[in-house]
């Protein structure tokens, strides 16, 4: 019979990190956690990457990412043929959370995976942005930001916001994960009592002329049922390219 066999791929050895970096360069924006756990050092050291062939030939690849970066141990899996997902999930420690494109999602689910949320995956097209606001300023300080924003989150590339007059963040947002040429944005947030006067649209303009600046394609994900924040992104050059989901195993 024919079995998936995993292994873990030793990137400190060279041609292993080859072979990885030409995979996740093949499709980088469907592969960018697999590049950002190479080329991003502080989650590369919270990750590991894991190898499914079958027949001697590549079935999948998984990166399975320490608790403390998401809160729950992550494994993004992309599949090259049917069956490599089912497989890949069988050998990260549970609880752990899936994240993958529709490929995968019927054999995630028939391993036993409660899918948790959908997201849409935007990217932006070059089109004008609105004039800078001055009030965008950058944010330094980690424990300014939300608490579900991780560290490994925060050293990822810059962190921007606005604040109200008596100097407390308003609105803020900043880059979840990133490589050397995209960077997807996270922990885009706005107060409550603040809400609909434009912040998080001034706060995501910026970040995208800051990363745009140096070279880099901007992404981002968001909840499907979220049509404000798709059309916030939409009117700022974002367009849908892909759907993801994230099932929970327990």
């Amino acid at each position: 019979m024919d079995r998936f066999k995993p292994s873990w791929i030793d990137v400190e050895e060279a041609g292993a990190r080859r072979r990885l970096s030409e995979f996740a360069n093949a499709q980088p924006l469907d592969r960018l956690p697999f590049l950002a756990g190479l080329e991003q050092p502080s989650l590369g050291a919270r990750s590991r990457f894991l190898e499914i062939r079958r027949r001697g030939r590549l079935a999948a690849v998984a990166v399975v990412v320490d608790p403390e970066v998401f809160g729950l141990r992550s494994v993004p899996i992309e599949i090259v043929v049917p069956g490599g997902a089912a497989a890949a999930i069988e050998v990260p420690e549970r609880p752990c959370v899936a994240y993958a494109g529709e490929r995968a999602w019927s054999e995630l689910e028939r391993a036993g995976g409660k899918l948790l949320v959908e997201e849409l995956q935007m990217v932006r097209f070059q089109s004008p942005l609105p004039d800078a606001d001055p009030r965008v300023v950058p944010v330094c300080d980690h424990d300014e930001v939300s608490a579900s924003i991780s560290r490994v989150h925060f050293e990822a590339g810059p962190y921007v916001g606005i604040r109200d007059e008596r100097g407390r963040l308003a609105s803020v947002g900043g880059v979840q994960v990133a490589s050397e040429r995209i960077a997807q944005l996270g922990g885009i947030w706005t107060r409550e009592d603040r809400r609909r006067e434009g912040l998080a649209r001034a706060v995501v303009g910026e970040l995208v002329r800051i990363l745009e600046a140096g070279g880099r394609t901007v992404a981002l994900h968001v909840g499907v049922d979220n049509p404000p924040a798709i059309e916030l992104y939409a009117s700022l050059g974002f367009r849908g390219r892909r759907r993801v989901r994230l099932y929970r195993f327990d």
